[in-house]
């Protein structure tokens, strides 16, 4: 089941209908944007088989022409999205209500930090179980500490993410967009 308040941390034993839910959501939002060849990544915690995670499913589209993006949020609010970071290196909508967020979806250049890293972090714990286990230990942890603050429980993950992110670029996985079929959709 997918749904988080605002501004909370709780992990969640990994669900393995979370990889459906992500094919129906894609395929929704393409279908709603008329975009049937839209690439749309499954990112963050539950695209990890076995990984806990927050339950709301990350979804990264590269996007070229940022300034276009805005130009959905009609189109999305039909499937209950608003769009709620407009900046100029990413686009981010948020589904459900304060008190149960389900989905993020995140419009973003290929060339952009955030879609290199995003990757590069997925594949790296898809392709190293022992990393992520260790991933999530530190996010219980951090998750025990910050409750109330996502703010703060984000923020506390960096230094672990940017030494995945070092390791990873030591096994070159910089440019591979995809780990497996099931990501991508």
């Amino acid at each position: 089941m997918l749904g988080l308040k605002h501004g909370t941390v709780k992990l969640v034993a990994y669900d393995p209908v979370w990889p459906d839910n992500f094919k129906t959501e894609a395929a929704n939002v393409r279908s709603c944007l008329g975009k049937a060849d839209l690439v749309i990544e499954h990112v963050g915690s539950t695209a990890i088989p076995g990984l806990a995670a927050k339950p709301i499913l990350d979804m990264l589209v590269p996007y070229e022409n940022l300034n276009e993006v805005p130009a959905f949020s009609d189109k999305l609010a039909k499937l209950d999205y608003e769009l709620v970071t407009d900046g100029a290196l990413y686009k981010l909508f948020i589904k459900g209500s304060k008190e149960a967020r389900t989905h993020h979806l995140t419009f973003t250049s290929r060339k952009s930090a955030n879609w290199l890293e995003t990757i590069q972090f997925r594949n790296y714990l898809l392709q190293h179980p022992d990393t992520a286990k260790e991933y999530e230990a530190h996010k219980f942890e951090l998750a025990k500490l910050y409750a109330d603050s996502r703010r703060n429980y984000t923020a506390n993950k960096a230094a672990f993410i940017r030494r995945v992110l070092r390791l990873a670029e030591k096994e070159n996985l910089k440019n591979q967009d995809t780990q497996a079929s099931t990501y991508i959709y």
